[in-house]
């Protein structure tokens, strides 16, 4: 057995920050207790006053900096986020790992004929065939090498490979956890591949150009998000296509498209799909409540809720407000 193994990495990795925090979590209890009156007077200021709104501005400040707008901490956070998810919930059920998209009816279907399990996460796989076929622009994928940049647990991929037939797919992600999740769920595949890598130096893993790389409510994790494009840009055969979706705040979108084409990639469509991701979360709602319910620890679920964009998160509040934006962006090699 190997003890150092990525899943018991994650998992010693998880034990420790959970010791650290009933650590702290006591101390500051016994503060609590020995200044109890000054305790009172300050949680009542925070709870019931503007000051609360102070706190709140900080907290979310603080948090927008280590995940969404640092480098090395974004980074190192979500590599051991996805580590740990992986290691924790080594579900075969759940491979896809979007908020969705969905049409604006009913049942907000765009996909026939999915499977069991596909059905399951249709919402999720509905964005990946979005993505994949520039917004329905393109019947299938035949003669095409696709790689996939950030493919997670790799439902989105696999569906990729059997529904439009591409003639090889490559995933790339950093979570050394989710890659082995890949080859032990898909199977050894000559036309389906998964590999560990790091999205701002995919040329250092050697793999040949594609036809289409895709990245999927991914790149928000990135670091330097300018050298991912760069690094994307290489491995695009000329006349190529770049097809990435993610969410961004409002007042981060122009340096978001800068980005995209400062490598002389040439932008062919933009699409705003804020209002059918709301409507893929809302119909996926009950779906994982009931995930959470049945495998996610009561410990855990706060995070699970905001992670998963249930409708009292503040990602659908921020997108249902408009503050946030989810787009799909195509651009070309020329």
């Amino acid at each position: 057995m190997n003890l150092l193994s990525p899943q018991n990495k994650s998992l010693i990795l998880f034990f420790l920050f959970a010791a650290i925090a009933i650590v702290a979590g006591l101390i500051l209890a016994i503060i609590a207790i020995t200044f109890f009156p000054i305790t009172i007077v300050l949680f009542i200021i925070v709870k019931y006053t503007p000051v609360r709104n102070i706190f709140t501005k900080v907290y979310h400040k603080i948090y927008d900096y280590l995940f969404y707008q640092s480098e090395k901490p974004r980074k190192l956070l979500w590599g051991f986020i996805y580590d740990f998810m992986c290691a924790y919930f080594p579900l075969n059920k759940w491979r896809a790992l979007n908020y969705g998209y969905a049409l604006l009816n009913e049942n907000g279907r765009i996909l026939n004929n999915l499977d069991e399990q596909q059905e399951e996460e249709r919402f999720c796989l509905q964005l990946y065939h979005m993505v994949a076929t520039n917004c329905l622009k393109l019947k299938d994928l035949q003669g095409k090498r696709v790689l996939e940049v950030g493919s997670g647990r790799g439902g989105g991929l696999y569906y990729i490979h059997s529904a439009l037939k591409p003639e090889s797919c490559v995933g790339v992600d950093y979570s050394q956890n989710q890659v082995d999740f890949c080859k032990t769920t898909y199977g050894l595949n000559q036309k389906l591949n998964f590999q560990q890598g790091d999205a701002e130096n995919l040329t250092i893993l050697q793999i040949q150009t594609f036809d289409l790389i895709i990245n999927v409510e991914s790149s928000h994790c990135y670091g330097n998000f300018q050298r991912f494009v760069q690094e994307v840009t290489k491995l695009l055969n000329t006349g190529g296509l770049f097809v990435i979706t993610d969410f961004r705040a409002i007042q981060e979108i122009k340096q978001f498209e800068e980005d995209l084409q400062s490598t002389g990639l040439k932008l062919e469509t933009k699409e705003d799909i804020t209002i059918n991701v709301l409507q893929a979360l809302k119909l996926d709602e009950k779906r994982k409540q009931q995930w959470m319910t049945r495998h996610c620890g009561i410990i855990f679920r706060s995070f699970f809720s905001k992670f998963s964009g249930v409708q009292s998160s503040r990602i659908f509040q921020e997108l249902s407000e408009r503050k946030t934006l989810y787009l799909i962006y195509a651009l070309r090699k020329v």
